[in-house]
């Protein structure tokens, strides 16, 4: 499209005119010599109608192939180096925004939360899902553990989460149950499509138990939800599961964008309220949450 201001419009009304006249002249020649192979022109007329209409008709063509490719040559990678270079620069924001989000010290807790289930369950989707809302169909599988930061308000406090997205391969096992000291916060995933994800929910509870402390929260998510023809695991199943598991229990789609915020809330005002359960007890265990030092001392309690 050609608009108003744009510093390629010029270029492109060139590449456009230069291809017309191009075509033109082409669908000429090709016109008359069809009239010719037909014999209703003969061939000194065709001669002679292009030596006095178009004496420099061979010359003309040869120039304006030469120029349509040029042209083409010059603007076309251009426009593909600004499509390039305006991916890089979304890139480069959301990385920005990442750093920012990261560097900023202005809230009033720090959860740390993980994501955990067998690989291909939909962990790094839901991820992204819920910190950028975007998603990708594409499957790349997550190589050892990767993080984002997200803050958000909840009850008139500022919680700042580190949302934890762990690599479902056995061979990273090793790498990713390092990580669940000091988490406060579990989504234990599985895929309500497949079978195994799901037999696999008991193993992974049992390394939250081993591996975190006692207080840590966990939601039980039956991911892919919008799947149903390929459902495989009745909700029924996994309600029934979580329950004897004693966590909270939710279905969820990244793909549709279904009650990805919700799992995340639900998380942080479940966190919030053993936290507030712990400081009428007691003292608040280590790697419950991190305060901001402008926190005043005596916000003894957390009203998420």
């Amino acid at each position: 499209m050609v608009s108003e201001g744009d510093p390629g419009s010029l270029v492109k009304i060139v590449y456009l005119l230069i291809l017309a006249a191009s075509w033109g002249m082409q669908f000429w020649v090709t016109f008359v010599a069809g009239f010719v192979l037909i014999g209703s022109v003969p061939r000194h007329t065709f001669g002679l109608v292009q030596s006095k209409l178009f004496p420099y008709y061979n010359h003309i063509l040869l120039g304006f192939s030469f120029l349509n490719l040029g042209v083409y040559a010059v603007y076309h990678p251009r426009d593909l180096l600004s499509r390039s270079e305006a991916v890089q620069m979304a890139s480069a924001n959301d990385t920005r925004q990442t750093q920012k989000d990261a560097a900023d010290q202005t809230f009033d807790y720090m959860f740390k939360l993980l994501i955990i289930g067998n690989s291909s369950v939909g962990k790094t989707s839901f991820l992204f899902r819920y910190a950028d809302d975007s998603f990708t169909s594409a499957f790349v599988s997550t190589v050892g553990i990767d993080f984002k930061v997200k803050t958000v308000y909840r009850n008139e406090k500022r919680v700042k989460l580190q949302i934890w997205d762990t690599a479902g391969q056995e061979r990273y096992r090793t790498i990713t149950t390092a990580y669940y000291r000091g988490a406060m916060g579990f989504l234990l995933m599985y895929d309500i499509s497949n079978v195994d994800s799901f037999n696999a929910v008991q193993d992974w509870a049992t390394q939250i138990k081993t591996y975190s402390w006692d207080n840590a929260q966990v939601l039980l998510v039956g991911n892919k939800c919008d799947l149903e023809d390929d459902r495989v695991i009745p909700a029924e199943d996994g309600r029934r599961l979580a329950e004897e598991l004693g966590f909270e229990f939710f279905e969820a789609s990244a793909k549709e964008n279904i009650n990805v915020k919700q799992v995340f809330e639900r998380l942080v005002d479940v966190i919030c309220e053993k936290m507030n359960e712990s400081l009428e007890n007691g003292p608040v265990p280590s790697g419950n949450a991190q305060l901001n030092e402008n926190t005043p001392k005596e916000q003894s309690n957390c009203s998420c």
